[in-house]
């Protein structure tokens, strides 16, 4: 995180038995990342929680840069790992979200 996302610095680990995710957010408290991990510590998917001052940007940015699907999903092709990634932005009452996961094979 430190490398490729400067404005977030970590928060806490959390780890309930049901949930181990790890926290971070941005300086001016605008955007929340969370690393949902699996039980053996990799990471099964990230969620990013943001004002919706943010929303049209992100739209843009993602309808720039992958292929729209429907439903506000879109897929990122990695080509150089061969690997495909579902980015879903889900519109909740205070804040958006946007969920990105590998598409298994």
């Amino acid at each position: 995180m430190k490398e490729r996302q400067h404005d977030f610095y970590f928060v806490k680990e959390v780890n309930t038995g049901k949930y181990h995710f790890l926290k971070y957010e941005n300086f001016d408290e605008t955007k929340t990342k969370l690393f949902i991990l699996t039980e053996d510590g990799k990471c099964k998917f990230t969620k990013l929680m943001c004002d919706y001052s943010l929303l049209k940007s992100y739209e843009d940015s993602l309808n720039k840069s992958y292929e729209y699907q429907k439903n506000l999903k879109w897929i990122d092709s990695d080509e150089k790992s061969g690997n495909q990634y579902l980015l879903e932005l889900e519109k909740k009452k205070w804040f958006f979200t946007l969920k990105t996961s590998k598409i298994e094979k």
